[in-house]
């Protein structure tokens, strides 16, 4: 009797220690497929996509304030005003965009040697 008590108890306690192992487990693979989503996310490559989006977008935004411009829909000085920040953002975009691209060409160059 007292054995068959303490194989009930320590029964239990496998089958809990199992429980908890398993969620530990769940766990751990969730949190591995967030960090590879992270890492895919913070990337270098894919940060210069987005840059490259970036700038693009900003492209289009100074060619449909030329646009508007020379349809006669906006003055002057909001013409200036709104071309040049997005020429600005634009350019900044680009540059950074440029400078990631030579550091990674950089890196790249040393791994291979």
């Amino acid at each position: 009797m007292s054995h068959e008590e303490k194989l009930t108890s320590l029964t239990e306690e496998v089958t809990r220690k199992l429980s908890e192992f398993r969620s530990l487990g769940d766990t751990y693979e969730s949190l591995c497929v967030l960090q590879r989503k992270k890492a895919e996310e913070f990337s270098p490559q894919h940060i210069k996509e987005l840059l490259q989006i970036a700038a693009s977008i900003s492209d289009s935004e100074c060619e449909a304030c030329a646009e508007e411009f020379l349809a006669g829909k906006i003055d002057v000085q909001s013409f200036l005003n709104t071309y040049m920040a997005a020429k600005k953002l634009s350019t900044m975009r680009k540059a950074k965009e440029e400078r990631l691209t030579s550091q990674l060409n950089s890196l790249e160059k040393h791994s291979l040697m």
